[in-house]
């Protein structure tokens, strides 16, 4: 009766422990629900019992026939919860560790400064030690979140890709290299300044013929005439068709003037500052003109594409003599049933003549009365 009543209780835990495998999304530390582990264990427990008990009976009472029988059905549920502990440990994300050593813009190490690794109430709180630095130990499942935020500093958050790969040292793997060191740049807030800010989502022209030309003015934030009430055209755009049916459209990009372009730089999508270019605008290196590739969607297709251009920013130079950046890549559609153009870009310009700085003070948008970040995240309303 006794043994009975035991297997019964083995048989009901199981139950209740798969149940809550199936159920459970995770204990949020080890990659798959931790009640898998416990179910392993428990399937492990139930054929070990069993075997134990039929070993015992077998050798009081001498039932030879019965011997072959209980270890055929007590030998599987063995077998089985040992393969799933297996692939529970082989389930486990790989250690990993890295270092990051917080540097101000002339190199020297920022100490004591609060870094948050983690989201929300998972967070994690360190502080720099006297070198700058701050490690950071764990499961690795793709990439670590940080957020840094210092008095008179840019604030500065992104992820932290390793490029490194697990090694084969099964069940403890762990991400090589091993603790490197990773450094972020902390800017200081100097000399921001009003500027036109606008981030243009969903600017709507009705048609844009191939091969004619628009004009686009900066200040006004519009489309010149006779698509909007623009007067001046700081740039003209203009849709070249695609030479083969499957290629997409590009649109040219001009910036009419001896001495006017655009010029782009690159930045890693993963590691941001609010301030993300540099205060100032090169004076040389523009180029008259630009191509992008139309999509009809607000993405390109492919994912290559997609990180290629969250690296994408520009400087540009209008009227010979005004400076100014667009956040983020300039993103230009139109839909294939009605031709319809959209155009997508965050644009800051500097209405000094000669004057390069564009740091930006978002309580002085000289767009008067309008949200310079209007349709952005909170997390991205850069400088």
């Amino acid at each position: 009766m006794k043994l009975k009543f035991a297997s019964l209780t083995f048989i009901v835990l199981l139950g209740i422990s798969f149940l809550s495998m199936v159920g459970s999304g995770g204990d949020g530390s080890w990659g798959i629900p931790l009640s898998f582990f416990i179910f392993a264990l428990l399937v492990i427990a139930y054929g070990l019992f069993w075997i134990g008990g039929n070993i015992y009976f077998w050798t009081s009472y001498q039932q030879p026939d019965k011997k072959l029988v209980g270890w055929l059905l007590n030998l599987p549920a063995l077998v089985l919860g040992i393969t799933i502990l297996v692939f529970w440990v082989d389930q486990l994300p790989p250690r990993a560790a890295f270092t990051l050593q917080l540097i101000n813009e002339n190199q020297q190490p920022l100490k004591n400064v609060p870094v948050r690794f983690g989201f929300r109430d998972n967070a994690i709180l360190e502080h720099t030690d006297e070198k700058g630095e701050v490690e950071w130990r764990g499961a690795y499942r793709g990439g670590v979140y940080y957020q840094i935020e210092l008095p008179d500093h840019y604030p500065s958050e992104g992820h932290i890709y390793l490029k490194g790969r697990p090694n084969n040292a099964w069940p403890l793997r762990r991400i090589e290299p091993w603790d490197p060191v990773i450094n972020i740049v902390l800017n200081t807030i100097q000399n921001p300044i009003p500027l036109y800010v606008k981030n243009i989502a969903y600017l709507d022209a009705q048609h844009l013929p191939d091969g004619k030309e628009y004009g686009f003015d900066l200040m006004a934030g519009d489309w010149v005439a006779p698509i909007g009430d623009g007067k001046v055209t700081h740039i003209t755009l203009q849709v070249i068709p695609a030479s083969e049916e499957r290629q997409p459209d590009q649109l040219l990009l001009t910036f009419p003037g001896e001495n006017n372009g655009i010029q782009r730089v690159e930045t890693d999508p993963y590691k941001t500052s609010l301030l993300k270019l540099p205060r100032h605008a090169p004076e040389s290196g523009y180029e008259s003109t630009i191509k992008l590739e139309i999509g009809d969607n607000y993405f390109p297709h492919t994912y290559n594409k997609r990180v290629r251009q969250m690296r994408d920013n520009y400087f540009f130079r209008v009227e010979n003599s005004l400076y100014g950046k667009i956040i983020g890549p300039i993103r230009p559609f139109q839909d294939r049933r009605d031709k319809k153009f959209t155009l997508y870009m965050h644009y800051y310009l500097n209405p000094n003549p000669g004057d390069t700085n564009l740091e930006f003070d978002p309580t002085q948008n000289l767009f008067h009365g309008e949200d310079p970040y209007h349709g952005m995240t909170t997390g991205h309303h850069y400088r």
